[in-house]
């Protein structure tokens, strides 16, 4: 991921991603530094196509987004209290 080449290295937030299949068939999951993040101001990738959608997230047309739904959520706690990304 060479993280020590990007402008702000590990001192930035970084984000489990789930790449979209039509990008990336498979049902990927990556993660990616916030500098690399691009806001998409169209639909154009919306809604995302990756099996882990529907399990972890609540489509919101209305943001033109998604939501998490209490699994996520509750892994979510579990990352920040210190344990390891795992969906259960």
């Amino acid at each position: 991921m060479n993280v020590s080449k990007l402008p702000r290295g590990s001192l930035q937030p970084f984000y489990h991603c789930l790449v979209h299949m039509e990008d990336r068939p498979g049902g990927q999951m990556t993660f990616v530094a916030e500098e690399n993040i691009e806001v998409v101001e169209d639909d154009s990738v919306y809604p995302i196509a990756h099996p882990l959608v529907e399990p972890l997230l609540v489509r919101c047309d209305e943001l033109h987004g998604y939501l998490a739904l209490p699994r996520l959520e509750d892994t979510l706690k579990r990352q920040i209290a210190g344990e390891s990304f795992q969906l259960r």
